[in-house]
């Protein structure tokens, strides 16, 4: 529990007693969290390597809930940032799952 997390459930609480609720029920909801070691990703090209770097260059999203995830060797996607200009009635990842 954050330092916040009393204050904001005691409020919470008092919230929903003045609005005539008389039991307030809280439950503990585990929360899985992820922290990406990763600061740069270098990639080996034909043209020689180039480094991107981590939330400006790309992404790094696992979808695995376990211990520890390896992306050394690791298959890349390049989606690209896509267009979004309604004026131009451009919408590139619209009806595409990404």
């Amino acid at each position: 529990m954050t330092s916040v997390e009393p204050k904001v459930l005691d409020d919470i609480s008092n919230h929903m007693q003045s609005i005539g609720l008389d039991s307030v029920y809280f439950q503990d909801v585990p929360i899985l969290g992820i922290t990406s070691k990763l600061s740069n990703l270098r990639l080996a090209t034909r043209k020689g390597p180039i480094t991107c770097k981590k939330g400006l260059d790309f992404t790094a999203v696992c979808r695995k809930a376990t211990e520890e995830s390896d992306i050394y060797l690791s298959d890349i996607v390049f989606v690209g940032f896509g267009i979004t200009a309604p004026e131009y009635e451009r919408f590139d990842y619209k009806t595409i799952d990404v």
